[in-house]
């Protein structure tokens, strides 16, 4: 990107005379210098960008072009609602700078800028003020000489509107440019700080003097001296009558947090609060509440000044950092920021696009619509019909724009229609404006008419008149329907209730004299040799209506010696509109060999060239043929499953012209190819086709090998045929029984050869249940034809001992425990010595023991009971899965059947 202009909002410093050419050098390297300041302020700012916080609530649309490129140049709204832009400097794309001496107005209701007086000088750096009179007060600024070296101006002239020239008035006391003029509420105009570049000076010295500029005898006279000196700040009158002077650059570069208030009663500066953060090149917007909103100039983070309390306070950030932006306070009490310059230094620092918008209810930024143009130091001008007029500035090289653009709240897209060229007396094709409502409020459109010299020539049909809710959108479709030649102006007018003035969307067009012109796009078609009995690609024509009026096609045949060898389809109905046109599409379809003609005849109203239009058509028949060698391929035997080597077919052309291949296939499933012929078969050439044998089943398979061309009996075929070499088991006179634990289900399977299989299969059986065996018989068989094996599943049967436990029973066993309880107690007794009456006390307990479990495990049941032995198959139903299988090498077959047994 090229620096911006070396004198655009500077800040240097003065370090005495030094030679012409080093003061040019210095002063050149004045714009890298307050780049890399500003830059290295916004690295360290509150945040280099804050998160987008909403969608967009204006739209930016293109207008009218300056009539000379230029940027830090002045826009200044005149009383007639018209835009004076004026001076400013233009950099071209070699990097040239010139300083502009032109003016120019832009027109809100034409939406384009003329030429008007000029200034007296060449100017940058200079101020515009639009006086109480309807004049504009053009004071100070830089020059350049005949050698490019630059001075500044203490002259100052007045712009008037009414005569559109510029004329001199009083000088200033102090030559400065970069400063700030203010007009104040009694007529005059404060002139504050800046830059001086005395003689001798490499580079401009910064100013404190003020200065107050009388319309009334045109003089300037001194006023009381800034505390700070000064430059890239911003100056704002309150409604107290005070001028706020805030931030920007001082000595040396550095950036200066002081604030001080203008008092026009006494004449003086007196200082008030501090901003909370350093900025330069920032901007400063009246709010409708008296307070003041600084944004930008480096920070994301803005502040608000309150007039009462002399306090600055934080408020919302903005979503990106930068500066050299432009602020307008909209009717609808937020303010636009749009452009400037933003970014980090070496990674994509530049010019731009994004504009957001800051709510004082809730003091928040909010993203906004993108320009159409990344640009800094353009101009943003409010207009009184409440758009924003963004123009000029420079682009991401450095180079100047000539581009403008409008922000719109309530936006119509496009802002002017202009029409084509139209026979008088007949209607154009519509064309739609679009109003889009941005507002906060739904928007009352009273009336939409259309005024102006030639009004009667233009017509609309809207669904607009009424309320558009916020958000929504309405369409205006406009016709044009010339009364007479020439050009023909107008104007659409949109009355509602939002917008200071009503909307205006200038309209244009010319009328001209009925005339149909019929062009086609080839005056003949030559189609290549076709085969007779096949068709052609179509071929395009293209009829075009180059007139202003409607060309109305009569009929569209194919006639000549070979006319029905041809063929056409159009969309061209039964008219071209002025300006459009319609296809038509030709086809070739010989009938017949050898040169084949026709001719395409257009019936029209065309006045030139006059009624009917023709394309003379032409081909040659041809007949190819084609040989296919061998007719039919029989495969040897292939296990399923498998493939086995390519069997050849050669096709080759035979004909007289290149043979077209289509596609080469072959069905089913079990063949498959691999051709070499490709799209296309020149004349004697021939090609190789692979065809491969994977059968997908057992025995016979038949198939077909397919070629289409473009031959007279397509498709060519080839009969295929093979056998798959496979076996299968299957199931006797059941595949399934129910058997008793203990028991043996016994099933039969057949086992049969396909496609001449003989081979060994070996068998296997799996799902048994536990305590359960299943076995094949025989386990593997040698095929010839087909066999039966058995398959059996052996269960076990469960085992139990009884025990009898009768009333009878347990009374004879404790009858005989008792017994034997007295007689060793009788023992025992007889007995001295310790260790035998130990042997028969644990004999006694032993027997005690026993002739217990006995009493307890008799229940009180008088039935046998069972207990202890061995379990069998448990009870179920099972499904056994027999396989048969057979191997060799890399090829394995598997085919197996399922049994269901139940065991009961």
């Amino acid at each position: 990107m090229k620096e911006p202009s070396p004198t655009a909002n500077r800040a240097e410093i003065a370090i005495g005379p030094v030679a012409p050419s080093v003061r040019m050098a210095l002063i050149t390297f004045r714009g890298v210098l307050r780049r890399v300041v500003v830059a290295a302020f916004v690295l360290v700012g509150l945040g280099l960008f804050a998160n987008p916080t909403s969608a967009q609530q204006g739209t930016f649309v293109p207008t009218g072009s300056l009539n000379s490129p230029r940027g830090d140049h002045t826009a200044t709204l005149l009383d007639n609602g018209m835009v004076l832009i004026a001076g400013g400097e233009v950099i071209d794309s070699s990097g040239k700078v010139s300083f502009l001496a032109s003016a120019e107005l832009y027109d809100p209701t034409t939406g384009t800028f003329t030429p008007t007086g000029s200034l007296d000088a060449a100017r940058i750096g200079y101020t515009a003020t639009l006086l109480n009179n309807g004049m504009v007060l053009i004071a100070g600024g830089e020059v350049l000489n005949s050698s490019g070296i630059p001075s500044v101006l203490a002259s100052a002239e007045l712009y008037d509107p009414t005569t559109g020239t510029f004329t001199p008035t009083g000088s200033l006391n102090t030559a400065r440019f970069i400063h700030t003029a203010t007009l104040l509420n009694n007529g005059m105009v404060l002139i504050v700080g800046g830059q001086a570049l005395p003689p001798g000076y490499v580079r401009p010295i910064d100013l404190t003097s003020a200065e107050l500029y009388d319309p009334t005898s045109g003089v300037f006279t001194a006023t009381g001296n800034l505390n700070t000196a000064r430059v890239n700040d911003t100056a704002t009158l309150l409604n107290n009558g005070l001028v706020l002077i805030a931030g920007g650059q001082g000595s040396q570069g550095t950036l200066v947090g002081t604030a001080e208030l203008y008092n026009p009663t006494t004449g003086t500066f007196t200082n008030t609060g501090n901003l909370i953060t350093l900025r330069t090149q920032h901007t400063a917007t009246l709010l409708q509440n008296g307070e003041v909103l600084i944004a930008g100039g480096g920070p994301a983070q803005s502040e608000l000044y309150n007039p009462t309390t002399g306090i600055f306070d934080t408020t919302g950030s903005m979503n990106t950092s930068g500066d050299n932006q432009t602020a307008s306070l909209l009717n609808n009490g937020t303010v636009l920021v749009e452009g400037g310059v933003g970014g980090m230094v070496g990674a994509g620092y530049g010019p731009l696009a994004s504009s957001e918008s800051y709510n004082a209810n809730t003091g928040t930024f909010t993203v906004d619509a993108n320009l159409n143009t990344a640009r800094y130091g353009q101009t943003g001008t409010l207009l009184n019909n409440g758009s924003v007029l963004v123009a000029g500035g420079y682009d991401v090289d450095g180079n100047s724009l000539s581009s403008a653009e409008l922000y719109e709240l309530v936006a119509l897209v496009p802002s002017s229609l202009s029409f084509p060229s139209q026979a008088v007396g007949t209607a154009s094709a519509s064309q739609t404006i679009t109003l889009t409502n941005n507002e906060s409020t739904a928007i009352n459109i009273s009336s939409l008419s259309i005024a102006g010299a030639n009004s009667s020539d233009f017509a609309e049909t809207d669904n607009c008149v009424g309320n558009v809710s916020v958000g929504a959108t309405c369409s205006i479709a406009v016709t044009f329907t010339p009364a007479s030649t020439g050009l023909r102006t107008a104007t659409l007018t949109i009355t509602n209730n939002v917008t200071e003035s009503s909307l205006v969307a200038p309209l244009s067009g010319t009328g001209a004299i009925q005339s149909s012109t019929a062009t086609l796009s080839q005056s003949n078609l030559a189609f290549t040799s076709q085969i007779v009995g096949t068709t052609s690609a179509a071929q395009q024509l293209t009829l075009s209506n180059t007139g202003n009026s409607v060309l109305t096609i009569a009929s569209l045949i194919i006639t000549g010696a070979n006319a029905s060898d041809f063929g056409e389809i159009d969309n061209c109905g039964g008219g071209i509109a002025a300006g459009a046109n319609c296809t038509i599409s030709v086809t070739f379809s010989p009938t017949s060999t050898g040169a084949r003609t026709g001719t395409l005849t257009i019936t029209d109203n065309a006045t030139s060239p006059p009624s009917p239009q023709t394309v003379s058509l032409a081909g040659t028949a041809v007949t190819p043929s084609v040989s296919v060698t061998p007719s039919s391929i029989s495969f040897p035997s292939q296990y399923v499953g498998t493939s086995g080597l390519p069997q050849g077919v050669t096709l080759t052309n035979t004909g007289v012209v290149p043979l077209s291949i289509n596609g080469v296939t072959a069905s089913p499933g079990d063949f498959a190819v691999l051709s070499s012929c490709g799209s296309s078969l020149a004349v004697g050439a021939s090609c190789s086709v692979g065809v491969f044998f994977d059968p997908a089943a057992g025995g016979a398979r038949a198939g077909t090998l397919t070629i289409n061309d473009n031959a007279p009996r397509s498709p060519q075929t080839v009969a295929l045929s093979g056998e798959g070499e496979d076996f299968s088991l299957s199931p006797g006179s059941s595949s399934s029984t129910t058997v008793s634990a203990g028991q043996t289900a016994m099933f039969s399977l057949t086992v049969s050869p396909a496609g001449g299989f003989n081979q060994m299969v070996t068998f296997a059986c799996s799902g048994a249940p536990a305590l359960s065996t299943c076995t094949v018989s025989p386990s593997s068989v040698s095929l010839s034809a087909a066999a039966t094996v058995s398959v059996s599943m052996t269960t076990s049967a469960s085992a139990s001992i009884p025990v009898d436990f009768s009333p009878v029973t347990r009374n004879y066993a404790l009858y005989l425990l008792a017994v034997f309880v007295m007689l060793s107690m009788g023992a025992a007794l007889q007995r001295r010595h310790a260790r035998n009456r130990s042997v028969y006390a644990l004999s006694l307990l032993l027997f005690l023991g026993a002739g217990l479990t006995l009493f307890g495990c008799g229940g009180g049941s008088s039935a046998s009971n069972t207990g202890g032995g061995s379990q069998g198959t448990s009870p179920g139903t099972y499904t056994l899965t027999v396989s048969g299988t057979f191997a060799a090498g890399s090829t394995t077959l598997n085919r197996d059947t399922t049994l269901s047994v139940v065991v009961r």
